[in-house]
């Protein structure tokens, strides 16, 4: 590969399409790249007329038009909320390319290690790409390199056909898979529960059963336990355990309420004499 193989990148021109090529064939250029998402090469508004008298007036030049990109912001095809429309856009792209004889297409396409977009790029990249020879990448490194004395790293994509991202276009069509269940935050669900409990237990809490101390709710592989602290002189009766059980589960709507009883004794206040 030599210095003559270098593409020139007509946007960084600043200027129209055809005053771009002239700049390029003037500084000794043979071969020309450009972006479709910006400027006059949309594919969309790029007429068969205007496609002829494009290959015409490069061929004057003796330039020749080496890649045609969509140069999309973010993460190129990647993106969620635009996918469809930027991949109807590259296959309007491949069209072009054929139309004026242009050998590659480019595309964007990041974003893997983002949450948003990584699983829908790594799907991208296995349908519209495929590496190219890693000696092809670092000659093209080298020659950067020796050009313009700056260090270089060249990543290169090697697009595939119509068929395969008409396909693509097919699936994302299809209504995206909702999103997974966020992880339950069990402080938070702690709090709520407590606070929905607290109040009828200490309403239905007969004081002249004892002094209540505490309560813990939770959840066991069994169900749900309510834990009851009290302290009294003597431990409940199953009487007493009955009548109050079937009066906390009646409240809180948990008819398959466990419980569970930490008893403290208490001695028994005197009588007046």
């Amino acid at each position: 590969m030599d210095a003559e193989r270098l593409a020139a990148w007509l946007d960084s021109y600043r200027v129209g399409l055809r005053d771009s090529l002239e700049v390029a064939a003037e500084q000794g250029f043979a071969l020309a790249q450009t972006d479709t998402v910006r400027g006059e090469l949309n594919p969309h508004e790029f007429s068969e007329s205007a496609r002829r008298h494009l290959r015409k007036f490069v061929n004057g030049l003796g330039l020749r038009i080496d890649a045609l990109a969509a140069d999309f912001p973010g993460a190129g095809l990647a993106d969620p909320a635009d996918a469809e429309r930027r991949v109807e856009h590259f296959r309007d792209l491949l069209r072009l390319c054929r139309d004026l004889q242009v050998p590659r297409a480019l595309v964007t396409l990041t974003g893997f290690d983002s949450p948003r977009t990584g699983r829908l790029a790594e799907e991208l990249l296995g349908v519209v790409a495929e590496p190219v020879a890693p000696e092809k990448v670092r000659e093209a490194e080298r020659l950067l390199i020796q050009r313009t004395r700056r260090p270089a790293t060249v990543q290169v994509r090697k697009v595939a056909g119509e068929e395969e991202l008409a396909a693509l276009r097919e699936r994302l069509r299809q209504p995206a898979p909702p999103p997974p269940a966020p992880a339950p935050d069990l402080a938070a669900m702690q709090l709520l529960v407590l606070e929905r409990v607290q109040g009828p237990i200490r309403e239905l809490w007969p004081a002249e059963l004892g002094e209540l101390k505490g309560y813990e709710f939770g959840y066991t592989e069994a169900g749900a336990v309510l834990r009851l602290s009290y302290a009294s002189p003597r431990p409940l009766d199953e009487a007493a355990r009955g009548v109050l059980e079937r009066a906390f589960r009646s409240r809180l709507k948990l008819p398959d309420l466990k419980f569970a009883y930490e008893w403290q004794k208490k001695s028994a206040p005197q009588q007046p004499r």
